[in-house]
């Protein structure tokens, strides 16, 4: 079996300074990109909801639409729809 050794080296004061770097600037990309995520969110949600809202009418529309075209074809054709509530009894067999 192989063994692998592993070695840790200091790191000088610049070595120190470029990973503080380099972290405050990873951290600066995450909240900019954050910030700026959010902010689109906010911008794009009254958007949103408004073309929901007139989609929601559109569609009741259409519904109520096709409702009625549906009864006048039925009058038309002189069919007759009788609405009855009924309730299944068992024959005890």
């Amino acid at each position: 079996m192989q063994y692998q050794q592993i070695e840790f080296r200091q790191i000088g004061w610049r070595g120190k300074l470029g990973l503080i770097l380099a972290l405050a600037l990873g951290l600066g990309i995450v909240a900019a990109l954050a910030i700026v995520s959010l902010g689109i969110a906010i911008l794009l949600l009254p958007i949103v909801a408004v073309a929901a809202l007139v989609g929601w009418f559109r569609w009741k529309r259409i519904v109520s639409a096709a409702r009625r075209d549906a009864e006048e074809r039925r009058r038309e054709q002189g069919e007759h729809v009788i609405e009855t509530d009924y309730e299944v009894i068992d024959r005890g067999r």
